[in-house]
């Protein structure tokens, strides 16, 4: 895909269209002290407990049917409540254990 906004390509139509865009995205600081490095449509990130992470959307996801996509710096990432107002996220270590980590990468799309 060009990736160009209003624009269409061969193997998709036109990109753009609200199903597209991603509602909220955040990156964030894991360890510690949280710190969101950037974000869209996200107000906080709170720290439930370790590798337990709590993502408070701006305004409320008009579709709960959504799509979560996420990267860290461990090895598995796992999605728990997903609705309206948050969605919460756990990271786990190659131990497969709840873990703190430095790089949270965060998408959240309607469908």
């Amino acid at each position: 895909m060009s990736g160009i906004i209003g624009t269409s390509h061969s193997k998709s139509k036109v990109i753009g269209r609200s199903k597209d865009i991603a509602k909220a995205w955040v990156n964030f600081n894991g360890n510690g002290t949280i710190a969101i490095q950037t974000s869209f449509g996200v107000s906080s990130v709170t720290d439930s407990s370790t590798g337990i992470y709590r993502i408070n959307f701006s305004s409320q996801n008009q579709d709960i049917a959504s799509c979560v996509v996420m990267g860290s710096s461990s090895y598995w990432e796992f999605i728990g409540t997903l609705n309206i107002a948050y969605a919460d996220i756990e990271i786990r270590n190659n131990s497969n254990v709840s873990s703190d980590t430095d790089k949270i990468c965060v998408a959240i799309f309607n469908l």
